[in-house]
């Protein structure tokens, strides 16, 4: 039985107004469940590069820095997936 590390990440201060950060998850969130404001964020656990290409995606994109320490310090702690919800 393999086990999936997700993250839960209390999201109401990267989200507030809309932030850009909501629209990244909005616009490519893996999962979104957009009433109950919650978003799915695969961190590519076995493969860096991918991740550093979502990490460049996220800061081209205009995430704020500390929405993009969150997602790296997830998947530091060996989450397979950020889960964000306000």
């Amino acid at each position: 039985m393999n086990i999936i590390h997700v993250a839960e990440i209390e999201a109401e201060s990267f989200f507030a107004n809309e932030s850009v950060n909501w629209r990244y998850c909005v616009e490519h969130a893996v999962f979104q469940h957009k009433d109950a404001c919650e978003f799915m964020i695969y961190l590519h656990p076995c493969d860096e590069i991918l991740f550093l290409k979502l990490q460049d995606e996220l800061q081209r994109y205009g995430c704020t820095a500390d929405f993009l320490a969150v997602i790296k310090e997830a998947r530091d702690k060996e989450a397979v997936w950020a889960l964000f919800h306000a």
